[in-house]
């Protein structure tokens, strides 16, 4: 970071002349100094002639490249200041960087709903900037982001626009940074368009990595050509894009880029999406659709009625004769759609013969079910139609036929029998043994006990996996593929484990390949003999080409930077991929922030932001960070003022993905708050609670107590022999305010527990929390203080009011219009409530304090802010809050204080630096929804939590998996007869197992996803031990999923163990990175797999 450090890496503006112009007139010093946790910290003072100081504080780390920075504003001059303005926390240019196709890669901040903190990639060509920024004065408010749009894509089509092209139409782009974006399932994928004069260069990404870049310039109009085809991929689903760089060949005379379509051999069920092109809806005789489109849209009619179908939309029709057609290449399909009350009954044609009526009736709304499927079918091209008959159940009070989806598969995996002639047998083989076939493929099988007897099978296909049995008296198989020795097989089991995929090969050459298994003659030390069993071989063929047009579903278009300067995402942190080195940077101001990246040159780029006054979504297209109201403001004899955090990493070498786990583990070391007595980081936590997310304003003493004793007789907290060792009240514990509606918990102000239900405070039921091994933590909401409470009645003076309604934009009125913000910038505010909160801390019991933050305080602070001092009412208050926090952990030494504000909307790197987070979105308890947050947040922040229920359902323990993580939030309805204690107790016995991997590396190995059609697999841990994960989710229809294992030793012996089938196995880490190949029999399955490096 020396360059950063050449220049001050901030600006501001005083009395209106900049400050590069003002500072190196005015008087510096400097001072260092070593810091306790190791840390450098550099201190550069100027001050200005009439008292105005600067401070400047950086911290260097040692082992890391990190650079971190605050700036503080003191006027020590005995008159008014004169006035500060422009003040950017951040000011830097970075230059000498590579000239390479560069990304900016952050996440969408937290809306409570599924899509909190996808990932979200911008490319960044020369002359682009983005402008970042929040909602509501809330540092991780995503809900004013707007998905980019396509506007810079034309769509060509007819014998003017396409001639020549896949069914006559293009899309098409000169625009620099414009994206397609094709999500596919399958083991290779081309890319199909033009080349021409006019055609410019694009750069190729796969699964997030940079793979390859191509010249579309051509002498002559060449059309429908394979511009790229990828290497051999993993049998799994992957992301394509292509983007626009906007250069060009020399001999070019423009930048346009083309797609014609996409081309990809298709393994695996492939789901179409019913709003594909090529999927035929019927019309009347006046061309008016028999169908209705209904989508999960804010502006569709039927928002509610296509809520968690697949990609949240859905055809339907009540109409007779209304018919679905969809021409497809495969062997074999399946029709996805709901039932319902108001459903009737449909025809079903394959190739113009009727093969099935379905009656979609059903007592209770049913989603993606699997309405009919076809059975395997000779692999051809075939033509699916679904016919509405226009006529019903007897139960039905209604006709609709509805198209969810479609999901196909163009090859199965090829399974060879132990019987096959195939298979030849060298040695003395017993085969088919009396008996001792039962469960096995066909009741078949052949074993060996003599050392060096063989099996072979020559096959061609992309990949093999050898099925057979474990069990104690089994042995040890050494395993050659193509005569070359790739692994050693120990078939040990302490029970008789039938039908295991025992190995796996799934990246091979689509050619032919011979597979021998020998007995090695040996066992494991504990077995008892050296059987080597064959049940079966299992190999994939290269499957069927399937063609994507230009215009399918499956295709997304995304615009350029320069289309969509304002970005709104809510989440103040980035990584700057310029392919093989980059820069992580982060913004900590836990208010109202903006910031601008911006590409300046080929090779350099300027990073600037910091506190601003102006709300993310009033920020215009075209408009640069300036734009957003920069703080303009003066300062009183003896007044200070902060900026915020700012932290820069740059890496060199590897992926940005690598670059992550580095910024992780900077975060556990130094961030990250201690735990308590203890110099490392706080450590994972299974908090569990009362009967449900809410218990609202009912529960009691009593109740809390009887909750709390049922989970300890049944030994699940920490006292009684278990893991669970937090015991959580969340909202609703305090005393009503007669202003309130009946029963809620919203009317906050009053902390002081309900006498009623608390008579004497919530102490003796944290108390016998602790009794059982459980720390407390407490739920409070400090800052927002409603009409009749406490404080309101008592302290209004310490409050701010909110804009009049008749200033409102009505969709930013908030709580009625008569809530108020508890003022933590005001100097005597802010004692008091130290003072208070820290009283009931210690009258309560309370172990961990938890704050959540349910208001927009931007409108509040602005509204406060006196003529010609804009920015000042945020600036005390953020101080002020990060003040009252300290105040209570220095009362408190140890405690940990849970950041929330309406799920996960205060979660800045300042903030992290004083607090962990329990809750990160206020979507809970949904598996995908609980994926997708584990997965996008954790690359940023280590210790974060979300919430699972186990309710005796058959998928319990996938949900329970899908609900694990660094916080894992896991309750019951405590007292109920039905409670599946058994998966409670073991669901958290393989957390504990596993948690301390969570404060290790981590890697997605998966795409992310929202969508409930596919896997999701994660890693975590380190070269010597860790865990995966594998999610195959409600619609996926992809039996298994292939995986490249991270961060292993290539030539490492690693034992791996399913928890979830009980199967054990070795192999090497160069095998593990070659591809692992994980199998789900069933949609709604996880398992969890530990690896041990041996």
């Amino acid at each position: 970071m020396s360059e950063v450090l050449q220049n001050p890496p901030f600006s501001f503006r005083y009395d209106g002349v900049p400050s590069s112009t003002l500072l190196p007139a005015w008087t510096k010093t400097t001072a260092t100094a070593n810091q306790p946790d190791g840390r450098t910290r550099r201190t550069i003072t100027w001050t200005a002639p009439d008292g105005l100081e600067v401070r400047w504080i950086g911290d260097e780390y040692p082992g890391f490249t990190t650079l971190s920075w605050t700036v503080y504003f003191t006027h020590k001059g005995t008159a008014q200041s004169k006035q500060l303005s422009d003040v950017l926390a951040m000011d830097v240019s970075v230059t000498s960087m590579p000239d390479t196709d560069w990304v900016l890669r952050t996440a969408l901040g937290s809306s409570q709903t599924k899509n909190d903190f996808t990932p979200i990639d911008l490319p960044l060509p020369v002359s682009a900037y983005r402008v970042f920024s929040t909602a509501g004065g809330r540092p991780t408010d995503g809900r004013f982001m707007k998905p980019p749009a396509a506007g810079d894509w034309s769509y060509l089509t007819g014998p003017a626009g396409a001639p020549g092209y896949l069914q006559q139409d293009q899309h098409s782009t000169a625009a620099a940074g414009a994206t397609a974006r094709f999500i596919f399932s399958g083991t290779s994928v081309s890319w199909i368009g033009p080349k021409n004069v006019d055609c410019g260069i694009a750069a190729v990404w796969i699964d997030g990595v940079k793979v390859g870049t191509v010249d579309l310039y051509a002498g002559s109009w060449l059309k429908q050509q394979t511009l790229f085809t990828s290497a051999q991929l993993p049998e799994a689903t992957h992301v394509l894009e292509i983007v626009a760089t906007g250069r060009k060949n020399a001999n070019a005379t423009g930048t346009i880029i083309a797609v014609d379509g996409f081309t990809f051999q298709a393994t695996g069920g492939v789901t179409v999406n019913d709003p594909l092109s090529d999927i035929t809806y019927n019309t009347n005789a006046q061309g008016n659709s028999l169908w209705e489109f209904a989508t999960e849209d804010e502006h569709s009619s039927f928002f509610q009625d296509s809520q968690h179908y697949y990609q949240d939309n859905q055809h339907r029709s009540t109409v007779a004769g209304a018919e679905a057609s969809w021409t497809f290449t495969g062997n074999s399909v399946t029709w996805v759609g709901p039932k319902n009350l108001d459903c009737g009954i449909a025809d079903v044609y394959l190739d113009g013969v009727k093969v099935a009526t379905v009656d979609l009736y059903a007592t209770t709304w049913l989603k993606q079910q699997t309405l009919w499927t076809s059975g395997a079918l000779t692999s051809g091209q075939h033509t699916l139609r679904v016919v509405n008959t226009g006529t019903k159940n007897a139960s039905a009070i209604g006709t609709f036929v509805t198209i969810d989806a479609f999901i196909y598969t163009s090859s199965l995996p090829v399974t060879v029998d132990d019987t096959a002639a195939a298979i030849t047998y060298a040695g003395a083989w017993n085969a088919n043994p009396s008996g001792g076939s039962q469960g096995y493929i066909n009741s078949t099988q052949h074993s060996s006990s003599a050392a060096s007897a063989s099996a072979t099978l020559t096959f061609q296909g992309t990949g093999i996996t050898w099925v057979t049995a474990r069990n104690v008296d089994c042995g040890i198989a050494d395993v050659f593929l193509d005569n070359v020795k790739v692994a050693t097989v120990d078939l040990y089991a302490t029970t008789w484990l039938k039908q295991q995929d025992v190995w796996t090969s799934a990246t091979l050459s689509n050619t032919t390949h011979t597979l021998k298994i020998v007995n090695t003659g040996t066992k494991n030390a504990a077995g008892s003999g050296t059987v080597v069993p064959i049940d079966a071989f299992r190999y994939s063929t290269a499957g069927v080409v399937t063609t994507y047009n230009d215009t399918d579903g499956a295709i997304e278009y995304l615009s350029a930077p320069n289309s969509r300067t304002a970005v709104a995402n809510g989440w103040p942190f980035w990584n700057l991929d310029m392919v093989g080195c980059g820069l992580i940077c982060a913004l900590g101001w836990p208010g109202q922030w903006g910031a601008q990246v911006q590409r300046t040159s080929p090779t350099e780029v300027r990073w600037t932001g910091g506190m601003v006054s102006k709300d993310g979504d009033e920020l215009q297209h075209g408009q640069q960070l300036a734009a957003m109201d920069l703080a303009d403001l003066w300062l009183a004899p003896n007044e200070a003022i902060r900026t915020a955090l700012i932290v820069m990493q740059p890496w060199n070498g590897g992926t940005a993905a690598a670059a992550q786990n580095q910024w992780r583990r900077w975060m556990l070391q130094y961030h990250v708050p201690r735990a308590a007595n203890s110099t490392g980081p706080a450590q994972p936590l299974a908090p569990t609670q009362a009967n449900d997310y809410f218990p609202g304003q009912h529960d009691t003493a009593q109740d809390e107590i009887a909750w709390m004793n049922s989970y300890g007789s049944q030994q699940t907290t920490q006292g009684t022999g278990g893991v669970q060792d937090w015991w959580w009240i969340d909202a609703g514990w305090y005393q009503n305010s007669p202003n309130a509606p009946t029963d809620t918990w919203e009317w906050t102000g009053t902390w002081t527990p309900d006498p009623t239900r608390f008579p004497h405070g919530l102490k003796p039921v944290t108390d016998r929390a602790r009794q059982l091994g459980m720390k407390s933590i407490i739920w409070y909401e400090p800052e927002r203080v409603m009409p009749g409470t406490f404080i309101h009645n008592n302290y209004l003076s310490y409050t701010l009011e909110d804009v009049p309604d008749a200033q409102q934009i009505p969709y930013k009125r908030q709580w009625g219009g008569v809530a108020r913000l508890f003022n933590f910038g005001d100097p005597a505010a802010l004692s008091w409530a130290s003072g208070y909160f820290n009283n009931s801390i210690n009258t309560q019991g309370v172990d961990l304090y938890r704050e959540d933050f349910n208001i927009n305080p931007l409108p509040f602070w602005n509204k406060a802010d006196p003529a010609g001092r804009r920015g000042i009412t945020q600036a005390r208050y953020v101080d002020g809050h990060l003040a009252f926090w300290t105040a209570l952990q220095a009362a408190h030494p140890g405690m940990l204080i849970d950041t929330c504000a309406s799920g996960g909307r205060r979660l800045d790197i300042l903030t992290l630096g004083q607090s962990i987070n329990l809750l990160r979105s206020d979507t809970i308890r949904q598996a995908t929804a609980n994926q997708a947050h584990l997965a996008g947040l954790t690359p940023w922040v280590p210790l974060h939590g979300g919430a699972v229920r186990a309710i005796a359902q058959y998928d319990d323990d996938y949900n329970l998996r899908s609900g694990m993580g660094p916080v894992f939030h896991l309750a019951v309805a405590a007292l109920e007869p039905t409670v599946p204690w058994n998966t409670v107790r073991a669901s958290l016995a393989e957390w504990a197992a596993i948690k301390q991997y969570y404060l290790q590396d981590f890697h997605l190995l998966t795409p992310h996803s929202v969508s409930d059609d596919r896997w999701m697999v994660w890693q975590f841990g380190t070269a010597a031990a860790g865990f995966l994960q594998a999610f195959r989710r409600p619609s996926s229809g992809a039996a298994a999923q292939v995986v490249q294992l991270r961060g292993l030793t290539g030539t490492r012996t690693y034992r791996l163990t399913d928890t979830r089938t009980g199967m054990v196995w070795t192999t090497t880490g160069s095998a593990l990175a070659a591809g692992l190949r994980l199998t789900l029999p069933n949609p709604t399955l996880a398992s969890t797999i530990t690896y041990q490096g041996l």
